[in-house]
């Protein structure tokens, strides 16, 4: 596996517990949102094991657009329910932080 791929690998399986706990608590809560949430990790696990089959080319998987299109309608959808943004962060690397120093 390369350092990319494991990389990505180590993302999915360290935010999954993530999604899983804030299903539970929007459960409790009665949200409505919880049906998604369910979604994003069944996304998650379908884009990790493309993922790991990529390097065998006889068992790659093509992940489907609906999941890209699913996950931008639900994130414009919820922005619209948000205030706009008061203050920005401006994310730098350490370098570059170093630097202006």
């Amino acid at each position: 596996m390369s350092g990319i791929t494991n990389t990505a690998v180590v993302y999915k399986v360290q935010i999954i517990p993530y999604f899983r706990l804030a299903r539970e608590f929007a459960k409790d809560g009665e949200h409505t949102y919880t049906d998604k949430l369910k979604r994003i990790q069944c996304i998650l696990m379908d884009i990790s094991a493309s993922i790991l089959k990529s390097s065998k080319p006889e068992q790659q998987v093509h992940l489907s657009t609906r999941h890209t299109k699913d996950l931008e309608e639900w994130i414009e959808e919820y922005s619209r329910q948000l205030p706009p943004l008061e203050k920005y962060v401006i994310p730098v690397s350490l370098f570059v932080s170093l630097v202006i120093k």
